[in-house]
């Protein structure tokens, strides 16, 4: 299981290659501090970590420590790796220490913490070809931990094979694997990587990269210790990504999404109109638990009236719950009818409700004359998929709306047709970000980590589910549609209320555990609203 742990708790930001090498850079051009001391910082933090994560192998009252290898590459990520090695020699440690790549062309900083490290008394042995490896049979000795310093941020996957050999003939014979910055081979931009069983633990430092917690990232990191560094006071957080990590029942929300419990408070002497009004659209009977999965999300966020717009006379007497309301809308007509009630302030179009149909209301609301008081939108599942290979038609349509989509993986593919296609090199962050202002509107692109982007583009916002895998049942997309238009019809901006929605979601599910159903999710938001002390 993934966690990120870090001096900003259960929230925090996540900040690209790219711009942690501009803020290290014009950190240390103002002077507040130089490249070699915060490598030494650096090194320090990934002892310290080790030893928080395994105290066990620094028995206070023993005589010399335990036994590494610390594998260092050819950057600044070995020359984190020989600080590492020295402050482990100088606390008793058995060690062997391999140089991996051209030695000789370290940067200044990296080659002056090798030097260091031989002048404590440590030895290098090095392997310059990276098309080599080290050999196999040196591999004497089962070590405790395995440091991987071979390529960090900076660099891309594939690993070079010989290295990538290295790693994982040493991994074998090691109890611990621990990646400083990332497990090699891992892009932290974008979450591809490859081989291995990945980390047991990574430490990064100052923000956790988006690699850590898209595509491979969760399962070749381990757990993520972020390390600042001491350099928090000069970080501008508009420049970050807005990161969602929640552990147990505990929903943080940072200040930049100026929500706490005041949005999602209802306050005293307020009607239920003043709450919004949700209409969800239904498709035929065998398909109608969607969308009545989605208005009870709706009613349990707290919309203050959920209508379920069913297609037949014979269904105004379906299932649950009693708070739910019902109204015929067999056909386009019948929805621009009910639209003119402006009350209706948010609409959900899409689960369950067949293509045909889903296509039909989404055109027929989209279309909807009604002035400036337009409700706000939910596309999801069946609205998504109508649209494939036709995108432009919804997209043009769109421009006035506020409008959520909200597909996984595969209906995002459908619908933009030349975005995240696997393997792609793009990051997903920028993919979302880009499909956003494409289409006009705001996207919650759903999966383990879910990435939220709006079209006025702003910095995106990834929301973690990594430790609730039993949200990956039927159903429980459908709840999220319906828990994002009920937070529409209560005010909150469609940006907001995807986010908000998406933490609101995983919460819920955290708050069941193992065994959750769709039908368990709204129920549980009550629960999490008391844990918020609403």
């Amino acid at each position: 299981m993934m966690g990120i742990l870090g001096s900003g708790g259960a929230t925090s930001q996540l900040i690209t290659c790219s711009q942690m090498r501009q803020f290290e850079a014009s950190v240390i051009a103002s002077g507040e501090t130089t490249g070699a001391e915060l490598m030494e910082r650096a090194g320090s933090a990934v002892v310290a970590a080790i030893e928080r994560r395994w105290p066990e192998l620094f028995p206070p009252a023993e005589p010399g420590g335990g036994q590494a290898v610390v594998l260092c590459g050819p950057g600044k990520n070995g020359g984190d790796g020989y600080v590492v090695a020295r402050l482990l020699h100088e606390r008793g440690w058995s060690l062997d220490v391999i140089g991996l790549g051209d030695q000789a062309s370290l940067p200044q900083d990296a080659a002056a913490a090798r030097q260091r490290f031989l002048d404590a008394g440590g030895e290098v042995d090095d392997c310059r070809d990276p098309e080599g490896e080290f050999p196999g049979y040196m591999v004497s000795t089962f070590y405790d931990v395995l440091i991987d310093a071979i390529v960090g941020a900076g660099g891309r996957c594939p690993l070079p094979p010989g290295w990538r050999r290295t790693r994982d003939a040493f991994a074998e014979d090691s109890e611990r694997l621990v990646a400083i910055d990332c497990f090699s081979g891992l892009d932290l931009d974008t979450g591809q990587g490859e081989g291995g069983d990945g980390a047991d633990l990574t430490v990064t430092f100052h923000r956790g990269r988006p690699g850590h917690v898209l595509g491979r990232g969760p399962s070749l990191s381990g757990t993520v210790m972020v390390a600042d560094l001491g350099l928090n006071n000069a970080w501008n957080h508009s420049n970050g990504i807005g990161w969602r990590f929640q552990r147990k029942a505990a929903l943080v929300f940072g200040p930049d999404m100026a929500l706490g419990g005041r949005a999602l408070a209802k306050p005293v002497g307020r009607h239920k109109y003043d709450h919004g009004h949700v209409l969800v659209l239904s498709g035929p009977p065998e398909r109608a638990g969607a969308a009545r999965l989605a208005a009870r999300a709706a009613l349990r966020v707290g919309a203050g009236l959920v209508t379920l717009g069913v297609p037949l006379p014979e269904d105004l007497a379906g299932g649950g719950p009693d708070a739910l309301m019902r109204r015929v809308i067999d056909g386009p007509d019948a929805l621009t009818a009910a639209l003119e009630d402006e009350r209706i302030n948010a609409v959900c179009i899409g689960p369950g409700l067949g293509i045909e149909r889903a296509r039909a209301m989404t055109l027929a609301a989209l279309r909807h004359p009604r002035g400036r008081r337009r409700p706000s939108l939910v596309l999801d599942a069946d609205a998504l998929t109508a649209f494939a290979g036709d995108a432009r038609t919804l997209f043009d349509l769109m421009g006035p709306w506020p409008v959520v989509m909200t597909p996984h993986a595969g209906e995002f593919q459908r619908l933009f047709q030349s975005a995240d296609r696997p393997g792609s090199r793009t990051s997903l962050i920028d993919t979302v970000r880009d499909a956003a202002r494409e289409a006009g509107a705001t996207i919650l692109h759903k999966g383990p980590t879910s990435v939220i982007a709006d079209d006025a583009g702003s910095p995106p916002t990834l929301v973690a589910a990594l430790d609730v895998p039993w949200l990956a049942t039927a159903g429980t997309g459908d709840v999220l549609a319906g828990i994002v238009a009920g937070l529409l019809a209560r005010g909150l901006a469609p940006a907001d209320a995807a986010a908000t929605g998406a933490l609101l979601h995983a919460a819920a599910a955290r708050r069941f555990g193992p065994g959750l159903i769709a039908d368990d999710l709204p129920d549980q938001l009550p629960g999490v609203f008391r844990d918020l002390g609403l």
